[in-house]
């Protein structure tokens, strides 16, 4: 059993300070702050309960496990604020509740072939119950854009819907030697779809500008097919253990977020809405490696390193058209990710003379990231990113002390980045975007800790 509930009071509008006057439409709000101010809550409470029955056998070159699990999941959002008079003419709306019910049964044969060739087949059938529930204040769809139109009583059953998948893996494995395993997989995965309710409520002037920009209430579920090769094991009489593997994945109907924003005509307020919809397939393939190598016995060398080519097949986003005149998406990189990364470290291990069970480490660490688009048209991406962290410590049997520093460089490069609309008192720039919106690295921090075991 799980319950989460999470809280955020935002100041969207970005500014810190007093300086703009409220009167974006002529005159300031009635009841409202003299200075133009956003702020706005976001709630969420979730729970779930789940239980599971597996079952296994192991005898001679057979190995079987099978089960059932069952989940039931709770979730209930909601948001608002503004510029007007909070309380008065600006207020915390809350959606109505989601639920969620998947029950699945799942199996796993593992066959030993020969004593270096094993094969196994695994698969999940699984079926999602999606459903969505008026307000507890009622509601009256005017239209049937979103739902069919009529009244609902608070807590009344407006939308539901099935989803039945059924998710294999294949698996090969062959052991080359006392060292060396190499194995290849096939695997189907399945995130399962979801419903759009945070503007199901809102005003007809909202709901219009959703339905005009394509926003939907159902979401079909998205699909991986992966294909994936490995090597993994040990050199050199162990002194190098390295794991080196290969993928191919098509990613089919991709769920990616969709914001829009605009004025309310009744409020004179700007909304924002955040949605979710199947608008992209993708081909991705990539090559990963990890490895430890021993140096001596007193010092290690790690080395990890990644390459992820994401190639986009197709893309549709109204707001990323609208920004960039891009509207033919294919053959571009998936925003947010980066195509390199690696990452290296150095570790001295040595004994504390005179001490018993003392010994004592000195580490440096090496990351790398490349950048990444802010979104799929390709247009702005940010710098590589480059971070060292070093560490020096002791231990002495319960007791152990280090001294470290983060970001030793103090590089200031960004972490992340993502598109985003400008708040002004006027909300002239919030019907397409209008910002970046960039992640903040920790700056150079240094530290020291003290550990005990007992």
């Amino acid at each position: 059993m799980n319950s989460e509930k999470y809280s955020a009071f935002v100041d969207l509008d970005n500014y810190g300070d007093s300086s703009v006057l409220n009167n974006g439409f002529g005159s300031i709000p009635s009841g409202a702050r003299t200075y133009f101010d956003y702020p706005y809550l976001v709630e969420r409470k979730t729970d779930d309960f789940s239980q599971e029955l597996r079952l296994a056998y192991d005898s001679g070159p057979l190995r079987v496990t099978g089960g059932v699990n069952f989940i039931d999941a709770w979730t209930q959002a909601g948001n608002g604020g503004g510029n007007g008079a909070l309380g008065k003419t600006a207020f915390f709306s809350a959606n109505g509740e989601t639920r969620a019910r998947t029950s699945s049964g799942f199996y796993g044969i593992t066959y030993q072939v020969t004593d270096a060739l094993s094969l196994s087949a695994e698969g999940r059938y699984q079926i999602d119950k999606l459903f969505a529930y008026a307000p507890l204040s009622g509601y009256t769809a005017t239209n049937s854009n979103f739902v069919p139109a009529g009244y609902y009583a608070g807590g009344s059953l407006m939308l539901s819907k099935s989803y039945e998948n059924f998710m294999p893996r294949f698996i090969a494995q062959y052991q080359l030697n006392d060292d060396l395993m190499t194995y290849a997989s096939y695997a189907q995965g399945v995130n399962p779809g979801r419903f759009n309710t945070s503007f199901i409520s809102s005003s007809a002037a909202t709901q219009r500008a959703a339905a005009a920009a394509g926003l939907k209430v159902q979401v079909d579920p998205e699909e991986v097919t992966n294909y994936e090769i490995g090597l993994k094991g040990r050199l050199f009489d162990g002194r190098l253990r390295f794991t080196l593997d290969g993928y191919y994945a098509q990613w089919r109907n991709q769920i990616n977020s969709l914001n829009l924003s605009g004025i309310d005509p009744v409020t004179n307020s700007a909304f924002a809405i955040t949605s979710y919809d199947n608008t992209g397939d993708v081909d991705l393939k990539g090559i990963e490696f990890d490895g430890t190598y021993a140096l001596t016995k007193q010092i290690a060398l790690n080395v990890g390193a990644a390459l992820v080519d994401t190639d986009i097949q197709s893309y549709k986003s109204t707001a990323v058209t609208k920004l960039t005149g891009v509207t033919d998406f294919s053959g571009k990189e998936m925003p947010n990710t980066s195509k390199y990364s690696a990452n290296a470290g150095l570790q001295y291990n040595g004994e504390l003379k005179g001490w018993m069970d003392g010994t004592w480490f000195a580490r440096a660490d090496y990351i790398y990231k490349s950048g990444v688009w802010s979104n799929a048209a390709n247009v702005v991406k940010t710098p590589d990113r480059h971070t060292v962290n070093v560490r020096l410590g002791a231990t002495q049997g319960d007791i152990s002390a280090d001294f470290f520093i983060n970001n030793l460089f103090d590089n200031t490069t960004y972490t992340s980045i993502s598109d985003q609309f400008i708040f002004t008192n006027n909300f002239a720039y919030t019907s397409t975007l209008s910002a970046l919106v960039v992640g903040l690295p920790e700056r150079r921090t240094f530290g020291f800790q003290v550990r005990y075991k007992f």
